[in-house]
């Protein structure tokens, strides 16, 4: 395989007329998640999904792995954060609940 995506012939190392093509999608917000990692587009042209030209600068390479877009040290941070925000939101709650608690019953006595 070529840079281009061209799936190449081992024996003559020429093409096979068979390509590998990369869509570029614009709007990830208009997939759907199908599970395990895998999306679709119920509407393409809201997704505004296209496929890759030589103006896009990609390459497909065998034998590589995709890296993730993911930064897993902001991602915990992130986490911790709302987690953190939770507990916040939790207390709150329950310092409301027992507040309420105490004038229902002190009310029922009166």
């Amino acid at each position: 395989m070529d840079g281009q995506g061209n799936v190449l012939n081992p024996e003559t190392g020429l093409p096979t007329g068979t390509k590998i093509g990369v869509s570029v999608v614009t709007k990830p917000q208009e997939l759907v998640r199908d599970g395990k990692g895998v999306f679709h587009a119920d509407d393409i042209a809201a997704a505004d999904i296209r496929y890759s030209n030589a103006t896009d600068n990609l390459q497909v390479r065998q034998g590589y792995l995709e890296g993730s877009n993911v930064d897993p040290t902001q991602v915990t941070v992130d986490l911790n954060a709302a987690y953190r925000a939770y507990e916040a939101n939790q207390k709150i709650v329950q310092y409301y609940d027992s507040s309420l608690q105490k004038a229902v019953t002190e009310v029922g006595r009166v």
